[in-house]
């Protein structure tokens, strides 16, 4: 009778931590795992994009594409446990809106714009952006609103309500909401599901 062998995959118990010590991840993880597998688990389990991910383990900053075998040889207590520190570093990023209306999506880092984003018909007087979910909304004087999908570049929404120019707005992603204010004296809380005030 012939026997089979059962290879198991070595894991490693790895705890992701902030600066402050905050505990933001922990698990086994075959060491077969990338860096940038652990980015995407980290996201899952705290919310912090993995592009805004640093991941470091004593002074060596880890690249996306080493395995948790590779980390583990430097850095491993016990030969099973890896502590490993991450530092948020945001997106150096801004956006702009002027009278032809457009928005420019700039990289700061490199000085340029990335994205010319174009949907309003006249003058953008205001936005709001919320970097987490990747979303911002405008407004101007063509009385409506625009919500755009900032990795895209793309407008997903134009509400419309206002009867006058659009000058004030702010956005919350996470609960789905907007509000606006105009020079038509009104102000209006926005349901983003329904794109109805």
């Amino acid at each position: 009778m012939a026997s089979s062998t059962v290879q198991c995959e070595r894991s490693f118990r790895v705890e992701v931590t902030s600066l402050s010590g905050e505990f933001l991840f922990e698990s086994r993880v075959p060491t077969s795992f990338s860096v940038a597998e652990l980015k995407a688990a980290i996201q899952d389990k705290s919310g912090v994009p993995s592009s805004e991910q640093q991941l470091v383990v004593g002074a060596e900053l880890l690249e996306a594409g080493l395995s948790i075998q590779e980390v583990s040889k430097k850095h491993a207590h016990d030969d099973e446990f890896i502590r490993i520190s991450m530092v948020r570093s945001l997106v150096r990023m801004a956006l702009s809106g002027g009278r032809d209306g457009e928005l420019l999506l700039w990289d700061l880092s490199r000085s340029e714009a990335d994205k010319d984003m174009v949907g309003h018909t006249q003058r953008i007087r205001c936005m709001a952006v919320d970097w987490v979910h990747e979303v911002a909304i405008s407004g101007g004087d063509d009385r409506a609103l625009h919500r755009w999908e900032l990795r895209s570049g793309r407008c997903s929404q134009v509400l419309r309500s206002h009867t006058d120019s659009v000058c004030c707005v702010s956005v919350n992603c996470t609960q789905r909401l907007a509000l606006s204010s105009s020079l038509d004296q009104t102000l209006l809380v926005w349901d983003l599901d329904s794109a109805e005030p």
